[in-house]
């Protein structure tokens, strides 16, 4: 692992209503058409990119979908870092935690972004 390597994440949250802004943020999603039926339902997914190398968490209610996308990640690192999501009892995680795990995971760094 290279220790100048960086992971970035970003996270961002638009409202259901706003169909232009709902459209850009799914739109670099691969399989994105998907999506776009569960608006303004109450949903969650994950995607992972092979060719850009980017994760994609998915979620959305009634009001808002939110999205956070975490760059430069291996196939083989994704399940590691997604565990995260699937702890037993958590309903929602910590971006700090995340980023602190993408660190760890990959051996370089994280940013949020």
């Amino acid at each position: 692992m290279n220790g100048r390597r960086n992971v970035l994440i970003f996270k961002a949250v638009v409202e259901t209503g706003n169909d232009a802004d709902v459209a850009r943020l799914l739109n670099p999603i691969p399989g994105s058409a998907e999506l776009h039926p569960l608006i303004r339902k109450r949903f969650a997914r994950t995607v992972y990119d092979p060719k850009t190398k980017r994760d994609y968490w998915i979620a959305g209610n009634d009001d808002h979908v939110a999205c956070v996308m975490i760059t430069g990640i291996g196939f083989e690192e994704v399940p590691k870092i997604r565990a995260l999501l699937e702890q037993p009892g958590e309903c929602s995680f910590d971006l700090k935690a995340l980023v602190s795990l993408a660190a760890r995971i990959t051996g370089g760094r994280a940013h949020l972004i």
